[in-house]
């Protein structure tokens, strides 16, 4: 081997051995392969407080015959929105660069390049762009650019997720069932105010371990003690996301005054689920952000809705109104379907704490009364309330989030349902008589919720539930957050729903601009937004996806404020997301070969509508709402003065 050579390996050695012995924060570096010393491939964490935040960017690094002397030549791998960073993953750096235009220098090295080219990350040089139009976002605009940023990172730099937790195997049901059921005597009722969760917060002051970091220290790597390249180490995995956004939230429960700014700023990026009841109380204004009254102001808002409960279960025997009989049979048939698709629901109590809060929410609101559609929005408030009162982990484990699957062939199998939960009774005792009611519970629903009763889940939560004080808190916290709710879109369950029929034409006017050929694909086949997209505004796209990514919805929504406009934006990025399905299901119908035109032409209307009204989001994550949320961020910045100017 020549002497430069020897040089060059030992010189790659030594930084190798130095990246993993010390490797800079938020960066590693190994090998493409063993034996090629020359092509490194590299890991940079996104930069905390960026849009770049817990995504993961790789970089290929290639070794020049005169290195030291002239710089290696490093490009991303990973698509990176940025001023400095082409399409091509090429980097626009001084020290990637010979002097006299550059600032390369010999006595540099690979780890103290990358830490450089991270730092590039959280700080872009707009003087020294690369791309034209991001550099006039970044200086112009930078919310816009900041969203965007976002966008493409979770889109393109987030690290494989880990896996889901799955459900044991039906014949450990029962064991799991006894195992909650000895754990119950353990829980508590949280104090009022607690976060609710028995997680251990992190310091506001430790910092998480980089990805690519804790990835190499973890990796198990040899010394090296010669010149043999067999002992370099290779790629190691990537490491878990960075707990950056859960740090955030350590100590908010503890801090004497939260101000009001901040608290938004921050549950607008996303709550952990252990900080999300807090959260949502104060940013609902149910919960004050000074924490020496919090205590007080939540107990008086328990005390004044078990107040309106009792007075309602000692009136029930003397409701007459025929239509306070139809109002209550109707919110017991919607609570009760809403139980074959979440095992929590099952539970006689819950499904009575539901329906007996909506009840209350009702009479109490007049002007609108119960409109179809506020159960779902109950839903969200309900689950993160109990979930606070109850084992997270447990919780989370057996799937309160996600829907049971309930197959049409089970029904066989499911004994008729003989006595259907209580609604303002107290538990054991019968409901109350419906004769008067306006309809019944189908055979059908009736079915569906002895097949959900008796599945595994369905018992082991039985077990799990809190006793009766931590549910009535559960209960009313969802009552008053509900009430804050809609009082912010109050105009969309009063008569002829304005506030509904306003956010529809806000869609379609967005839409025209956001992806006017998809608007003009609607309009040919003559479809409305009405058709589908009512369920949207009404239901807030609890319909649409499942009930953690709406919970991650509200998060934001709830940040907002005056969240009604912003959820057009949502609804309309939503809709533009799918613009390449339906655009392509109507080519698909329309080039059949032999189709009649006018037989086309209806197929096409029935097909783009039928997707519309389920969208295939059952697949959807936690990343793909982030990526909705930054895109009708976007969307806003460039829209919304054109929307209040023609939508009024």
């Amino acid at each position: 081997m020549a002497a430069a050579e020897t040089r060059l390996v030992r010189r790659l050695a030594r930084e190798l051995q130095l990246m993993q012995d010390d490797p800079p924060y938020g960066v590693g570096a190994w090998l493409v392969r063993e034996g090629a010393l020359r092509e490194w491939e590299g890991v940079l964490d996104g930069p905390e407080e960026t849009p770049y935040a817990g995504g993961a960017f790789k970089v290929a690094i290639t070794v020049p015959d005169g290195y030291p002397l002239t710089p290696p030549v490093v490009r991303f791998v990973t698509p990176v929105y940025h001023p400095n960073i082409d399409s091509a993953g090429r980097i626009c750096l001084d020290t990637l660069k010979m002097p006299p235009k550059g600032a390369w220098l010999p006595s540099l090295n690979i780890p103290t390049l990358l830490t450089m080219i991270r730092q590039l990350l959280a700080q872009p040089n707009p003087d020294d762009g690369l791309m034209v139009d991001i550099t006039a976002q970044y200086t112009d605009s930078r919310p816009a650019f900041d969203a965007a940023a976002r966008a493409h990172t979770l889109k393109h730099a987030l690290p494989d997720p880990a896996p889901a937790p799955t459900l044991p195997a039906a014949t450990s049901g029962s064991l799991l069932t006894r195992l909650f059921a000895k754990a119950k005597s353990t829980f508590h009722s949280p104090p009022a105010g607690d976060v609710g969760s028995d997680d251990e917060p992190a310091s506001l002051t430790s910092a998480s371990p980089p990805l690519a970091a804790s990835a190499l220290a973890s990796a198990s790597v040899p010394v090296l003690e010669s010149d043999s390249l067999a002992v370099l180490p290779s790629a190691p995995p990537l490491a878990g996301r960075s707990k950056a956004r859960e740090s955030k939230f350590s100590g908010l429960d503890e801090a004497d005054q939260v101000a009001d700014e901040f608290l938004r700023t921050t549950c607008w990026s996303g709550i952990p689920p252990s900080a999300r009841p807090l959260c949502w109380r104060m940013l609902l204004g149910v919960a004050p952000l000074k924490a020496s009254r919090r205590a007080g102001v939540l107990a008086r808002k328990h005390a004044e809705y078990a107040a309106m409960a009792s007075g309602m279960a000692s009136e029930a025997d003397e409701l007459a109104s025929k239509y306070e009989r139809g109002l209550l049979n109707q919110i017991h048939i919607d609570v009760l379907r809403m139980a074959p698709f979440m095992p929590l629901l099952v539970a006689p109590q819950v499904q009575a704490a539901l329906q007996r809060l909506l009840f209350l929410w009702s009479l109490r609101h007049p002007g609108s009364g119960y409109v179809q559609g506020i159960n779902d929005l109950a839903l969200p408030f309900f689950i993160v309330f109990l979930r606070g009162a109850l084992l997270p982990e447990a919780f989370d484990a057996l799937g309160a989030w996600l829907p049971t699957r309930v197959e049409a062939g089970d029904f066989t199998a499911a004994a008729a349902l003989a006595d259907l939960p209580p609604v303002l009774a107290a538990q054991g005792e019968p409901a109350l008589d419906a004769t008067d009611a306006q309809g019944e519970a189908s055979e059908h629903d009736t079915l569906m919720f002895a097949v959900a009763a008796a599945s595994p889940e369905a018992q082991a939560f039985a077990a799990l539930l809190p006793d009766d004080a931590s549910l009535l808190s559960a209960e009313a916290d969802t009552y008053w957050c509900l009430t804050a709710l809609l009082d912010s879109i109050h105009d969309n369950y009063i008569q002829n729903q304005p506030g509904i029929q306003r956010m529809l034409k806000q869609l379609e006017l967005l839409v025209g601009l956001m992806a006017p050929d998809l608007a003009s694909l609607l309009a040919e086949y003559s479809i409305e937004y009405i058709q589908f997209a009512f369920r949207w505004m009404n239901c807030l796209l609890m319909r649409e996806l499942s009930a953690h990514l709406v919970a991650r919805l509200f998060d934001t929504y709830l940040a907002e404020g005056a969240f009604a406009k912003f959820h057009v934006f949502v609804c309309a990025a939503l809709l533009v997301s799918f613009k390449a399905d339906l655009m392509a299901l109507a080519t698909l119908l329309r080039e059949q070969p032999g189709a009649d035109p006018d037989g086309a032409h209806h197929d096409v209307f029935q097909a783009l509508l039928s997707f519309l009204q389920d969208l295939p989001t059952a697949k959807w994550t936690e990343e793909n709402v982030e990526v909705l949320l930054a895109e009708a961020y976007v969307a806003r910045e460039l829209y919304l003065e054109v929307l209040d100017r023609d939508v009024r």
